[in-house]
């Protein structure tokens, strides 16, 4: 079966579903993957629909490129206020409390695989 692509409405981040594994790609590798507006609104409207679809049974969270995640985008924090670093806040929380599982997948020290489950 073919990984079904799903349309977050951003290309910041990118998500796919296959056999049961929602994966979900931070798609700013030169930024390393830092977390934008579009990217937290897209990421927490994913792992809400995923909560409620009985065909998502894992959440697989990774980055392009070399970097996993640098964290908030501090430019765009910055332009936004106090409203748009709330937001990074809320979808680390949602992605620490996501339901079902979720794992992180990254390159470790050396390059390896390294994959964490939350």
């Amino acid at each position: 079966m073919a990984a079904k692509e799903i349309d977050t409405g951003t290309t910041d981040l990118l998500a796919s579903l296959d056999e049961g594994v929602l994966t979900l790609t931070m798609n700013r590798p030169a930024a390393r993957n830092a977390m934008s507006g579009a990217m937290t609104g897209a990421m927490a409207q994913q792992l809400g629909a995923a909560e409620l679809d009985a065909a998502v049974k894992c959440i697989v969270l990774t980055g392009a490129g070399k970097g996993f995640c640098a964290g908030g985008d501090v430019k765009g924090m910055a332009a936004g206020g106090r409203a748009r670093y709330c937001s990074v806040l809320a979808a680390v929380e949602l992605v620490s409390a996501a339901q079902p599982p979720l794992l992180e997948s990254h390159l470790g020290r050396c390059g390896e695989d390294v994959t964490q489950r939350r």
